[in-house]
């Protein structure tokens, strides 16, 4: 059935249950956080009514709800993976945080004036989370959907790339954020106004732990077997120190391209 998650519809994908589960300490230390440029922009675009909430969906450990809290009065964070949560309220203690999914909020209808996503749409059924979105929010409710994608004209982001597309074989049908496909969605309902985009540059340096903690991070690296997990950080590990080699700074330097998609209900 369309909408239907092939992993069932009251669960979220395996590999994400696991893999951000056990790796929320390192996705904590190694995933970069939104770049100013597009921080600005949420703040400009989306004008929160007096005593309205903004969601943070899909929240993860708060990377990018720090932020949102020095732009909105009224912050509600939303992660389904509970080692994820326990992370955030290490991070962010005082930040409302609930425990749902994108396809089931657990807020009243027509609550929020605004839904943020980073990092986080690809993993949501969109059939089902777009609706729920549009129930959630008030009239003319908005929507910023944030990706932070690695540059792979960098020779050293393109052997990690590598390593990772031969582990993320394990795992088929792993939603990936490169892809796209959860456009679609968008494109085909009447909920929602077309999707904006910009885009923001901006580059990521990180010490060689903290680069490696940033892959190790990744859902289908940390879902594997211990001993696979091992091998992959070992490979990626010399790909980074090669890197580190090679750079006047002698720290690892990751270009990213920020897209930032913003929408707003028609209703």
């Amino acid at each position: 059935m369309q909408g239907e998650s092939p992993w069932g519809g009251n669960r979220i994908a395996p590999v994400a249950a696991h893999g951000f589960h056990r790796a929320a300490a390192l996705y904590e230390v190694g995933r970069p956080e939104p770049p100013p440029a597009a921080l600005e922009e949420l703040g400009r675009r989306i004008l929160p009514e007096k005593g309205s909430w903004v969601a943070d969906v899909g929240a993860g450990t708060g990377k990018l709800t720090r932020h949102l809290t020095d732009i909105f009065p009224r912050v509600l964070a939303v992660e389904p993976v509970r080692g994820m949560r326990e992370e955030f309220l290490r991070q962010l203690p005082r930040c409302p945080l609930l425990a749902g999914r994108a396809e089931a909020l657990p807020v009243r209808t027509g609550s929020l004036q605004a839904i943020v996503a980073s990092q986080a749409f690809h993993w949501f059924v969109a059939e089902r989370a777009i609706p729920e979105f549009a129930r959630a929010l008030g009239p003319s409710g908005q929507v910023a959907l944030l990706w932070s994608h690695r540059d792979l004209a960098d020779p050293h982001q393109q052997r990690i790339s590598g390593i990772l597309d031969s582990y993320a074989r394990r795992f088929p049908g792993t939603p990936r954020a490169a892809e796209d496909t959860w456009k679609g969605a968008w494109e085909r309902t009447d909920l929602f106004q077309p999707l904006e985009r910009s885009e923001t540059r901006f580059i990521q340096v990180l010490d060689l732990a903290s680069a490696e903690a940033r892959f190790a991070s990744v859902s289908y690296i940390s879902a594997l077997p211990p001993a696979e997990q091992e091998e992959a950080r070992t490979r990626i590990r010399g790909v980074l120190e090669d890197q580190i080699r090679a750079a006047p700074t002698g720290r690892v330097e990751i270009a990213y391209r920020c897209e930032l998609y913003l929408t707003r209900k028609v209703h």
